[in-house]
């Protein structure tokens, strides 16, 4: 039963990394109008419970950023991640949901330049010639 709640709660399981954290992100927005909604109706062990959840997920994802690849956009996005976070601690100690706001449109920002990115990866997948099995003849047929 424990296995089933989890993977109802993973809702679909994806392979594609850019994808996932857009998934991720999604659900971090959900669980700001979550957390405002338990703040509202005075549920504060919810509340605080999806918090500490909202900033595991966000330590889980800085560890999945490539700073290789590109590091000023990764830096960017890590500052983002600091402000998150920082939010995050700031509503559970002021009891404050007025402090989430624009945080949901943050993460669901976030989701979004992973979306692009994938989509952009996957278009210059579609342009890359068919491979040989040969990697030397493939690139000698370019040139």
């Amino acid at each position: 039963m424990k296995l089933l709640s989890a993977y109802q709660e993973a809702g679909s399981i994806t392979l594609n990394g850019e994808q996932a954290l857009q998934e991720l992100y999604a659900r971090l927005a959900r669980w700001c109008d979550d957390i405002a909604s338990h703040q509202r109706a005075g549920e504060f062990d919810e509340r605080d419970w999806l918090i500490k959840r909202s900033i595991t997920l966000l330590s889980l994802i800085d560890n999945l950023i490539d700073l290789s690849a590109c590091s000023e956009i990764a830096s960017r996005i890590l500052a983002l991640h600091r402000f998150a976070l920082q939010t995050l601690v700031r509503v559970k100690a002021a009891s404050d949901e007025s402090l989430l706001e624009g945080l949901a449109g943050l993460f669901v920002s976030l989701g979004e330049i992973f979306a692009l990115m994938g989509s952009a990866r996957t278009a210059a997948v579609g342009l890359m010639p068919p491979s040989t099995g040969d990697g030397e003849a493939a690139v000698r047929d370019q040139a």
